[in-house]
């Protein structure tokens, strides 16, 4: 019967760590949509890898490298673009400082 509570335990406790590993992963997506809704740009580029490569329904479409991420806010900011029934895929990596977007791109529904 211990066993079969210790192997119970591993179970949840790796069910558990799966799920948590799944909530960060899309914590800093979920960070630079709500930033960027609020418009807090230091908060949205918080959640940038360098590099970064994004791609966008905006000119210049695509924006690469350390600056990428800047770059965009200042185009998307120029462009004045109100989203409304938008889809988003990221790429993100996991460094030193937790999980950060290395890649994103957003296009209407």
């Amino acid at each position: 019967m211990r066993t079969i509570l210790i192997a119970v335990a591993a179970v949840l406790a790796a069910a558990s760590a799966v799920a948590s590993e799944q909530t960060d992963v899309i914590a800093p997506v979920q960070q630079f949509i709500d930033a960027t809704n609020k418009g807090d740009t230091k908060t949205a580029l918080a959640t940038c890898a360098d590099p970064t490569s994004i791609l966008d329904e905006f000119p210049p479409h695509a924006w690469q490298g350390a600056t990428a991420c800047s770059d965009w806010v200042k185009d998307f900011e120029a462009y004045k673009v109100t989203e409304s029934g938008s889809i988003m895929a990221a790429a993100l990596h996991k460094g030193a400082t937790g999980w950060r977007m290395t890649a994103w791109s957003w296009a209407k529904h």
